[in-house]
């Protein structure tokens, strides 16, 4: 009875740390995630302001 008691312990022990383990590799995927998206949206702004100058540029030297 006594050992019976100790695994079942053990079992819980070992899943509640598995469950943990797993939340945590979901919240740095998430965290993964939000580091991508910034820096895409910082990689957008980087090509609209080349965008913006190479436009400035064309018109500058061929413009009126």
């Amino acid at each position: 009875m006594i050992i019976q008691y100790n695994e079942l312990k053990l079992v819980s022990s070992t899943k509640n740390k598995t469950e943990s383990l797993e939340n945590l590799s979901s919240l740095h995927s998430s965290k993964k995630n939000k580091e991508a998206a910034v820096n895409l949206a910082f990689l957008e702004s980087v090509m609209v302001a080349q965008s913006v100058v190479l436009l400035d540029v064309f018109l500058t030297r061929y413009g009126s």
